[in-house]
């Protein structure tokens, strides 16, 4: 099994991990766009041309299966993406983290960060009124994090300062689970714990 994965950078990586421990025997081919990263912040259109552009790569290189394994790439680009495929499989993480989210159950609201693009698409607040209708969500929209993360500055002071910033937004608001909404965040997922624990 031939699988593509795509993501507008480094932040793919984690997807990219976690398929090649549950698919150890699958044939998987990784395109990080990093030439046009980021995507947050481009307009719906442009996220959705290059969606295009990583599943035609992809698939003229014989994949099976397509991931989408950016959020906001998920949030204008599935549809784009799945026609291009042509009935192979297309996966995607917006509706793969709003399922997490209803497994993982919980009594209270659910925060996601996400880049500003994710944001404004509404894909997690249809996604997760699907899941989990009665649950309150708040996104918060995080546009610095993507960029400091390509720059490798996971342990710089300015990160802790972003991520304080945004997540003070969430400042009054009951929640017990965070979604992480762009697959960059989980290489700051001990600095966003450490910052949520404090």
């Amino acid at each position: 099994m031939s699988i593509g994965v795509f993501d507008s950078g480094v932040g793919g990586l984690t997807v990219l991990a976690a398929l090649r421990q549950a698919l150890p025997q699958a044939d998987l081919l990784y395109l990080g766009d990093t030439a046009r990263v980021p995507y947050g912040t481009r307009s719906a259109q442009t996220v959705a041309a290059y969606a295009s552009d990583c599943a035609r790569w992809l698939l003229a290189r014989g994949c099976e299966q397509i991931v989408i394994a950016c959020n906001t790439a998920s949030a204008y680009g599935a549809e784009p993406v799945r026609q291009l495929a042509q009935g192979r499989p297309v996966h995607e993480v917006v509706g793969a983290g709003a399922a997490a989210a209803q497994r993982q159950g919980g009594q209270s609201g659910i925060a996601v960060l996400a880049t500003r693009g994710t944001v404004g698409s509404g894909a997690y607040a249809v996604a997760l009124a699907e899941a989990l209708p009665q649950t309150p969500v708040r996104e918060v929209a995080c546009p610095l994090l993507v960029p400091m993360i390509e720059e490798g500055w996971y342990d710089h002071p300015a990160m802790d300062a972003a991520i304080s910033t945004y997540l003070g937004t969430l400042s009054g608001f009951d929640y017990d689970r965070l979604i992480l909404g762009c697959t960059h965040y989980p290489l700051i997922k001990a600095r966003l714990q450490a910052v949520v624990g404090s």
